[in-house]
């Protein structure tokens, strides 16, 4: 059934990519060409000896210039477990037939420029959306997978919807398959159908969450998604562990469509090695990484107790090179705008006398650990979170009452802050002491996981004084609130995106006029929050490039 011709040559130019399953089936016995909905098949001939009718079906197609075989099998009598196991099996052994075959269209696909191979061009639907957003949607419309960044998920949304409609319209796709957090799922599904009314192809809208735990939804995805499928997904850095479940699944399905498209606001939201994972959902080559291996060893420098820590990065600029031409970045305008406007106001107040010796115990509890050379890098990002929880009123001690706090934050709010204000906290023991010192009647709350919008009518009706949240994700929870008087941040977070985030929200929600309120002690860990909140930072990088010299960092500590 297989290799025919031994004596066959590969050519040298483009045209070869162009006719790759011609020249496979030269190499294959009664292998045919049959144009299917998606594209073009090469079809193999299989059969299976049993005493029951089993349908095989094994055929190449070409997935972003890289052949890909797909085995299927169907049966009346069979389980369908037995029919996957099998097909699992064929497709194990025809890989290992035909390993010098695939091996040799690798090695020529390596030889032309990946820009080629992904390239588009399609006329692109620009309805109703703005400047930036154009520029956007038409650089997008030039290759067939890409990332786009934006702090605005609204924008992001609708540059992916007039996307889809762009290769719609021009015949590339048959269906979409939508992944994001469960908790955006209706607002996007909402956003989609009021976008494209009438729209006739089938679209699914798939939980992220899902595809960890549910087995069977992953096979049916699987199955699903062909060459002319496309993918979208929102909030990408969730995938940004190669080693889990989730990551590879994912892939898994990718590696099936040509068209894929990856969103989020920040790629890197811990370390510069996340963005692995989320380029190479849309294409392995674009970083030519196949392993996760090789790129640690290529990119990260380890280093500290036991060569375990991460203590920096190398070879960067080769990674900008490499996902500079399929990355976006949407820059907000209105944001910008927005925040030239904003009058934003910090004040400052002083520890308890209870809150100094909890601080000043947890940080000679670190110290001690320096000295001893047992310390590892999630000691202190463990201690400096405790050190937060300490300075923003974590109740101390075993005698607290439910809603007891120990901060002086409150004088703060009682003396500054308005009525019909929106008040962010990064920790939900926040969230209670508020609710403690405010009136659970007078205040409307939106938690994380909790169905929000009677709460928020409650505020847009005049019903409740003051909106609570927490500081993640306040653009999808808060949509729709353009009225309020002030926004005040209760606590900061060490990271400058989800501070940035916020001010996304006011530019989206159209709010004019309102003045942003900071509340923060005069303890160093707010301080060195401030500060990495001016240059734009993640305190998590200067944490890392001190943990290389103890010294360096016994000394930053002793400043806290």
């Amino acid at each position: 059934m297989l290799i025919a011709n031994k004596h066959f040559y590969l050519t040298s130019d483009l045209h070869y990519m162009e006719n790759l399953l011609m020249k496979l089936q030269c190499r294959i016995k009664g292998s045919r060409i049959y144009n299917a909905s998606s594209g073009e098949r090469l079809y193999i001939p299989y059969y299976i000896d049993r005493t029951h009718p089993v349908k095989v079906k094994v055929f190449f197609e070409v997935i972003n210039a890289r052949l890909k075989l797909f085995v299927e099998i169907q049966s009346n009598t069979y389980s369908k477990d037995w029919c996957l196991c099998k097909a699992e099996q064929i497709e194990d052994s025809l890989k290992s037939q035909l390993h010098e075959i695939i091996h040799d269209c690798e090695i020529k696909r390596n030889q032309y420029c990946l820009h080629k191979q992904l390239e588009d061009d399609i006329e692109p639907e620009l309805s109703d959306v703005s400047p930036v957003e154009t520029k956007a949607i038409r650089f997008l419309c030039q290759r067939k997978v890409g990332a786009l960044i934006s702090d605005s998920q609204s924008s992001r949304w609708l540059v992916a919807i007039r996307l889809v409609q762009s290769r719609y319209r021009a015949m590339q796709l048959e269906r979409l398959i939508v992944f994001m957090p469960k908790e955006d799922i209706r607002q996007f599904k909402d956003l989609y159908s009021s976008i494209w009314k009438n729209k006739t192809f089938p679209a699914l809208f798939i939980s992220i969450e899902s595809l960890s735990r549910n087995f069977q939804l992953y096979e049916r995805l699987a199955s699903y998604a062909n060459s002319a499928t496309m993918i979208l997904i929102d909030s990408c850095h969730l995938f940004k562990s190669p080693l889990s479940v989730r990551s590879q699944r994912m892939e898994n399905i990718a590696n099936k469509c040509n068209y894929k498209l990856i969103m989020t606001d920040s790629l890197i939201t811990n370390q510069i090695h996340d963005v692995y994972m989320q380029y190479n959902i849309l294409d392995s080559l674009i970083l030519r990484y196949y392993r996760w291996e090789d790129f640690s060893r290529m990119h990260i420098i380890f280093g500290g107790l036991d060569n375990n820590h991460i203590l920096g990065y190398k070879n960067i600029g080769y990674l900008v090179d490499k996902i500079e031409p399929y990355t976006f970045s949407l820059e907000n305008e209105k944001t910008n705008k927005c925040k030239a406007k904003i009058k934003t106001y910090t004040y400052y107040c002083d520890l308890t006398s209870r809150q100094k010796y909890h601080y000043s115990k947890k940080k000679t509890e670190l110290l001690l650990l320096i000295e001893k050379n047992e310390l590892t890098i999630h000691d202190v990002f463990r201690t400096f979170i405790s050190l937060q929880k300490i300075v923003c009123g974590y109740p101390l001690g075993k005698d607290n009452i439910p809603g007891s706090s120990e901060t002086n934050k409150l004088l703060l709010f009682k003396e500054n802050v308005e009525e019909n204000s929106i008040i962010f906290c990064k920790y939900l023991f926040e969230i209670d002491i508020l609710l403690y010192f405010l009136g659970r009647r007078n205040c409307a709350v939106i938690r994380n996981k909790e169905d929000h919008s009677l709460e928020k009518d409650l505020f847009l009706q005049k019903k409740k004084k003051y909106l609570i949240s927490t500081l993640y994700s306040p653009a999808t929870k808060l949509s729709g609130i353009a009225n309020c008087h002030n926004i005040v941040f209760f606590s900061l977070s060490f990271h400058y995106a989800d501070y940035r985030r916020c001010f996304t929200y006011i530019a989206d929600c159209g709010i004019s006029g309102v003045v942003v309120k900071r509340f923060v002690t005069n303890s160093g860990i707010d301080k060195i929050i401030v500060e990495n909140l001016k240059r734009k930072n993640k305190l998590a990088k200067e944490l890392h490039s001190l943990l290389a010299d103890k010294n360096r960092l016994a000394e930053f500590i002793k400043c806290l």
